[in-house]
């Protein structure tokens, strides 16, 4: 019987909703490091994989039964669309990658064309998967006709799995902000090397020793910033650029570590452009969540200030002294409670602990009480912690769910075996901001005040 493809038989068609985002679920699909942890029935695990998600390109597996039965299978792609939707054509195949008949199914069409279309409801995903045989007999289509129910048993269980995997081996995290220029501005900024030097991975008391970006799917982007003797680096490969609906790129701060995929959407509204960034991070850095969430959105707010044309020193206060001191001391009168108290804030101010937790993602909680007996609650969110060189924090007062004030770095830099010298760079959201503490709240004066008193201090200690 001539072989053909039947266009007038309804394809299979199943639908699922994942609590995860697009990005995450077509990474799922289309990354090894994803694919082997669900494909493929229940009992089975993926032996061998080998992938080339490209139109045209190849996925080559194998899945090892729990009797030691191996079954091969590839998948040649037909479209693929960055968290939108995926196809490919789908067989059983041989260790070599050849096409080859399903062994325990007789008359099973040798092709399946597959395809899964992605829609978010609500910050979950939508997954719409449609199977047909493609160039079969109609014998061979009555078979997989037949064969639906079987087939709604096997990709539920491979769903399932891949649910369980999406729920175990991420966090999702995501930050919005509004801005108001139009979309095309703001996207571009993001590809624009003079504009990343900007704001783009910038600490307060950093130095941005080079900005690199190639503006093309598989190209990506480099920044290295200077923070006291470490160079902080920061990598991008390009994965999606829709100007100026989308970006996406794989992040990571090491080359010899695992990217992450990060994605911003770009939305015309209000006048503006709403911008949500999602980054998807591994679940080993499940802990470090809340201090990533945090330097995206201190990102995020930068960009927003270069686009006004803000720059970073007009937003800065920089204050510096040296103490005849070892830098292991410098660094423990700062950050144990039984020290800080004792020297914390300006003359006339007295500092109490409630709780201290120099880790990332740990916080100070305390008060001062100044002169006049008034009581001010502060917190320090540690966002970075190199002991016994670097401290980066956001400093708030009150409500600790708040926006904070301004970021903190502090350099501890070894001058000698008893001499440091500590430079606290304090970055506020604007150059009023800036502007206020100083003419209103004397901060520059009341920074001297407390350095010196950490000098001070470390004299008694030394005594």
């Amino acid at each position: 019987m001539a072989a053909r493809r039947n266009e007038t038989r309804l394809p299979f068609v199943l639908t699922r909703v994942f609590d995860a985002p697009r990005e995450a679920v077509f990474r799922a699909f289309t990354r090894p490091e994803s694919f082997c942890h669900w494909w493929g029935p229940k009992g089975c695990a993926v032996d061998h994989l080998r992938m080339d998600v490209r139109v045209g390109g190849m996925t080559h597996y194998a899945l090892r039964f729990g009797n030691g039965e191996m079954m091969w299978g590839r998948a040649i792609y037909r479209e693929v669309e960055p968290s939108r939707c995926l196809s490919w054509i789908n067989s059983f195949s041989d260790a070599g990658g050849g096409l080859a008949s399903h062994a325990g199914h007789e008359g099973w069409p040798l092709q399946i064309l597959n395809s899964i279309v992605l829609t978010e409801e609500s910050g979950k995903t939508r997954l719409t998967l449609t199977s047909a045989p493609i160039e079969a007999s109609e014998e061979e289509c009555r078979i997989f006709d037949d064969g639906h129910a079987s087939m709604n048993m096997g990709w539920a269980g491979s769903f399932d799995q891949l649910a369980a995997f999406l729920r175990e081996k991420s966090v999702v995290l995501t930050v919005a902000r509004q801005f108001d220029a139009p979309p095309e501005t703001v996207f571009d900024a993001w590809l624009d090397a003079e504009s990343v030097a900007q704001w783009m991975f910038s600490t307060p008391g950093g130095v941005m020793e080079r900005v690199e970006i190639v503006p093309r799917v598989g190209g990506g982007f480099e920044v290295f910033e200077r923070r006291g003797s470490q160079l902080a680096t920061h990598f991008g490969t390009f994965v999606e650029i829709h100007r100026p609906i989308r970006l996406a790129f794989d992040f990571a701060t090491d080359r010899e570590q695992g990217a992450t995929r990060v994605t911003i959407d770009f939305e015309a509204r209000d006048g503006g452009c709403l911008v949500t960034l999602t980054h998807e991070l591994d679940a080993q850095w499940a802990a470090y969540g809340e201090s990533v969430r945090a330097g995206w959105a201190g990102l995020l707010d930068g960009l927003g200030l270069t686009l006004l044309g803000e720059t970073r020193v007009a937003r800065e206060i920089v204050q510096m002294r040296e103490y005849d001191a070892p830098r292991e001391l410098v660094w423990e009168a700062w950050t144990k409670p039984e020290h800080v108290d004792h020297w914390w804030g300006p003359n006339g101010f007295e500092t109490r602990t409630q709780s201290m937790e120099v880790r990332p993602n740990g916080l100070w909680r305390y008060t001062m009480t100044g002169p006049d007996g008034a009581v001010f609650p502060n917190h320090q969110f540690y966002m970075d912690v190199a002991a016994p060189e670097r401290l980066i924090y956001a400093h708030g007062a009150g409500d600790e769910a708040a926006p904070p004030h301004f970021h903190v770095t502090v350099i501890f830099e070894a001058l000698g075996a008893r001499r440091t010298r500590v430079t606290m760079t304090s970055l506020f959201p604007s150059k009023a901001a800036r502007d206020l503490v100083v003419e209103k709240h004397n901060a520059i004066e009341g920074g001297k005040q407390t350095l010196a008193r950490l000098a001070v201090f470390l004299e008694t200690v030394l005594e």
